[in-house]
């Protein structure tokens, strides 16, 4: 598909992961909890189909693609539209204490989105972990 997935964090089961496409423009996001043998899944384009600001906060939720296990993202996952081009995510996984932002961009009157992700924060000080954000490498 001419994309490159990046794992960003993976430490005691849990996993986050974005595929990068052309020009290094973040496009997927696939986050797996410790615990699950399967991932949420999120895409620029979806992230944006179903846009808070045009379905509401709670519809906007199913953007996610969900592993099989889950009915919902999970109940402490947020939403907020801070400005006209962004939709941002707060999401994490309680039981290891940590955090991340996943941000749906679209410049005004554009048609391609695309991710960011951000504040990928580790508020046990697990060790142990790999992944770029981990690692550095």
């Amino acid at each position: 598909s001419g994309q490159l997935e990046l794992p960003l964090l993976e430490i005691d089961g849990l996993s986050m992961s974005t595929l990068i496409g052309e020009r290094g423009v973040q496009t997927d996001f696939s986050i797996t909890l410790s615990g699950d043998s399967e991932a949420y899944t999120l895409n620029s384009d979806t992230c944006f189909d179903y846009d808070p600001r045009d379905v509401g906060t709670a519809n906007a939720a199913n953007a996610w693609g969900l592993p099989s296990s889950a009915s919902s993202i999970p109940d402490s996952w947020t939403v907020s539209i801070p400005n006209d081009v962004e939709i941002r995510w707060h999401i994490n996984d309680p039981t290891l204490g940590v955090f991340a932002d996943v941000i749906c961009n679209k410049a005004i009157e554009a048609e391609r989105t695309r991710l960011d992700i951000e504040n990928i924060t580790n508020t046990q000080g697990l060790t142990g972990g790999d992944g770029f954000c981990f690692t550095g490498v």
